[in-house]
């Protein structure tokens, strides 16, 4: 293939996906998908979105609220008293803010005099909001003007922000609206695939811009010197603080949701903060309360007078008239001086007080906090009283949960608003053009250029990589970018050039498989397959281990069958051997008759040739084992093989002419397997290997050296070692016999010819049939008979092959 085809055609295949892809996210497409993976990064990196706010708390108008109340003959709609006793039980506890998620649209069934006592209660405290809703409709069954809305000062700066145009609103009654802090909005709509992620923060009606209820009960807690939007940002500016709230082309934020809605915030069942707050509001408990406070209050005073005399200080007028106003409120009376006041008034006068006085008012209020809620347990804290009893619901699924309401999305954008957490989206069109064009041509490159097992890696390192630049950018940013679109233009571009490659090849591949089938195994076929180059004449030379086998007897075997019978019979036998060399890795170069030549380490780069090749081999032993019990029920004759293995450099490549190649091993190294395997026939052995392969495979078989020989055409002396077994596979006696051999062997060389006899007899004793202990046993005889020359080294001389 050309250099210019190497470019064009990758470059068509990515060129191809990213038009496809493009036009598919600019018409939505891939809208829904891109919803469910962000909402799998929510879920995945909740840990990112902050820990939720903890001075928010929910008021559940649950069913077990409605059944508390029913017991006491309270049915729904309940009193607007008992919400007035909220607000005052609330607000005499230190509470921020109270957010009632409720249309107060229609007078209350019980009265005008109830709209006036929630009225009276909401303007008392100052710190309440309750919710409008906007509407595009007229609504006839409540006041449909915008008159009872308090707007919101926006300064505006060149935005391009489309808020949704809104002609009417449903907001609470007049008498509501002028008694609370600000009313807020609460209208949200979901995605397309129904869960609610968005919301607006300010709604824009007639012109005007009215606040959201989050961003209502934001104003109040924090205060708000002017607001400003600028381009698509909208700055909340006050005294101490700037927040910057990014909205989208139509003014909503993208909620930053952390977690289920009833695992979020602390939540109560408001029928037991209502019979709290309805205890307290009876007078008893607040005046105790405010009776608590000023005994406090006045030994506090006491103390940093009496610390003013002592230390020689000037005593100020104020702490005096603090001690005085709560002496007033407690008893009813004033002291006219500082003096007047210790001659009466003593560490004694103030330890019987709290001893008596103090302790009675103490007691009482904590009986109170026993069997109540205490108004000081929610010091601090935003309250939102919202609906969850079935008909008061409006259940708002979000990422976290199905049946969650909407008031969880109002207390996530309070929250936001609060910590500065909103979540932004990028999905603007060129950035996602610049993406989609990478990854495709990425893909179609990966996938045209490499082969299958290279090109999937790049590829799903591809895949990763983006992965964890878009988490990053949401971890660390809190920005969504595209995860539909882009990965899968990168898949479908792989896909694409992987298949277009593998096409272009196949008819390649196949000229090769039809060109050197008759190479015996698949393994070098799809070496060549992967390197063509080792087609070409020649070899190269590697640390390999080579295998020769051959039948016992075997030209006496097949004299005794006809030559179908020994066809059939070689053909089984070699089926079943060549298999499981195969299944070990290894290479069958060639059969000469009856006998196998394989070898391990070409060309299939491997580390533990030797051992695969002497596993292979106890295998094959083990295998014709097997066949010859078979054999011998059929009336088959009996065969045993013999192996002989060697382990070093030798030469592997394709030899012969042009026309004619053989995929074989030549080398030293390779005469020295054939050798060995022959050896065995003298030793009575089945499986000989040198003492370089023992050296690879120690830690892993069962070996014993057999002797110290020469073959012809070496000069040097190589270590002979019968391959016995695998680690671990001998029995006590076996090793006691292996043992004694080596022993023996060690006085052989010694020139103890008579302590080796000795030593061999006995192993023959133990193991009549060990052929290497017979064969030493014999040639030391004939030593002790006929001592060798002085410079004996103790290898024997081989003369034939």
């Amino acid at each position: 293939m050309t250099l210019k085809q190497k470019i064009i055609i990758p470059a068509g295949i990515g060129f191809f996906w990213v038009l496809i892809f493009y036009t598919l996210f600019y018409l939505g497409f891939f809208s829904e998908l891109e919803l469910f993976s962000s909402d799998i990064r929510r879920t995945v990196f909740l840990f990112s979105s902050g820990k939720p706010e903890k001075s928010i708390v929910f008021f559940f108008i649950d069913q077990k609220s409605l059944d508390i109340m029913a017991e006491d003959g309270i049915y729904w709609p309940w009193p607007r008293k008992m919400t007035a006793d909220l607000i005052d039980y609330l607000s005499a506890g230190g509470a921020r803010a109270i957010i009632l998620d409720v249309l107060y649209t229609e007078p209350s069934v019980y009265g005008s005099s109830d709209d006036s006592v929630f009225s009276l209660a909401a303007s008392r405290s100052g710190k309440v909001v309750v919710a409008f809703m906007a509407s595009k409709h007229k609504n006839f069954f409540s006041d449909s003007s915008n008159e009872n809305l308090e707007k919101i000062t926006l300064s505006l700066k060149d935005s391009s922000v489309n808020f949704t145009d809104y002609d009417y609103s449903q907001p609470p009654l007049e008498i509501i609206s002028k008694s609370v802090f600000m009313s807020g909005g609460v209208n949200i709509t979901p995605d397309k695939d129904g869960i609610y992620r968005k919301s607006p923060i300010l709604f824009k009606i007639n012109g005007s811009y009215y606040p959201h209820i989050s961003l209502a009960a934001f104003l109040l807690t924090n205060g708000a010197d002017s607001i400003v939007l600028d381009q698509d940002r909208l700055f909340i500016f006050s005294e101490n603080s700037k927040r910057v709230i990014h909205l989208d082309e139509n003014g909503e934020v993208l909620v930053n949701f952390k977690g289920e809605m009833y695992r979020s915030y602390e939540n109560y069942t408001v029928a037991a903060v209502l019979k709290s707050a309805s205890f307290y509001s009876s007078g008893q408990i607040q005046e105790l309360y405010l009776e608590y406070q000023n005994y406090l209050g006045l030994f506090e005073a006491y103390d940093i007078l009496k610390q003013s005399i002592n230390e020689g200080k000037e005593i100020s007028g104020v702490d005096f008239a603090l001690f005085n106003k709560h002496l007033n409120d407690i008893y009813g009376f004033t002291y006219d001086s500082i003096e007047q006041m210790f001659e009466e008034i003593d560490d004694e006068v103030i330890s019987s007080i709290k001893e008596s006085e103090f302790s009675s008012v103490e007691s009482a209020i904590s009986n109170f906090e026993k069997n109540y809620i205490s108004p000081n347990a929610f010091k601090d804290k935003i309250v939102i009283v919202a609906g969850t009893a079935p008909g008061l619901y409006d259940i708002r699924p979000n990422p976290f949960g199905e049946k969650d309401g909407g008031v969880f999305i109002h207390a996530s954008i309070l929250d936001n608003l609060m910590t500065g957490g909103f979540l932004k989206a990028n999905y603007d069109p060129i950035l996602v053009f610049i993406l989609i064009s990478i990854m495709s041509l990425t893909g179609s490159i990966i996938g045209f250029q490499f082969k299958i097992q290279k090109s999937l890696s790049i590829f799903l390192f591809s895949l990763f990589l983006y992965a964890a630049i878009v988490s990053s950018f949401y971890v660390f940013r809190k920005t969504f970018l595209d995860f539909s679109s882009v990965p899968l233009s990168l898949t479908f571009s792989y896909i694409s050039g992987t298949l277009i490659a593998f096409f272009r090849e196949v008819k390649e591949k196949n000229f090769v498989r039809n060109a050197f089938g008759y190479y015996l195994s698949n393994k070098v076929v799809n070496e060549l397959l992967q390197n063509p180059d080792k087609l070409k004449l020649g070899g190269e030379r590697r640390f390999m281990t080579a295998f020769f086998s051959d039948i016992a007897g075997f030209t006496s075997i097949s004299e005794t069958m006809s030559p179908e019978a020994v066809s059939a019979l070689l053909n089984e036998y070699l089926s079943a051997m060549c298999s499981i060399i195969s299944r070990h890795e290894g290479i069958v170069d060639k059969f000469e008759g009856d006998a196998i030549i394989a070898f391990w380490g070409a060309p299939l780069d491997l580390k533990d040739h030797a051992q695969k090749a002497c596993h292979c081999s106890l295998e094959m032993q083990e295998k014709l084992s097997e066949m010859r019990t078979k054999w011998e029920k059929e009336g088959k004759p009996p065969m045993k093989m013999r192996m002989g293995l060697n382990t070093g450099f030798m030469v592997v490549g394709n030899f012969g002419s042009d026309k004619r190649m053989d995929y074989t091993i030549i080398g030293d190294s390779v005469n020295l397997a054939s050798r060995l395997e022959g050896i065995n026939k003298f030793y009575g052995t089945e499986i000989m290997i040198s003492h370089t392969t023992k050296e690879a495979v120690e830690n892993d078989f069962e070996t014993r050296k057999v002797d110290l020989i020469k073959v012809k055409g070496k000069a040097e002396p190589v270590g002979i070692f019968e391959l016995i077994g695998r680690k671990g596979s001998f029995k006590r006696e076996q090793s006691s016999a292996v043992t004694l051999y080596e022993d023996a062997l060690r006085s052989y060389f010694a020139k103890d010819f008579t302590g080796a006899s000795a030593l061999f007899d006995k192993i023959l004793s133990l193991y009549p049939g060990d052929g290497p202990s017979r064969v030493m046993l014999k040639r030391c005889e004939n030593f002790i008979a006929n001592p060798p020359p002085q410079d004996w080294t103790g290898a024997y001389e081989f003369t034939q092959k």
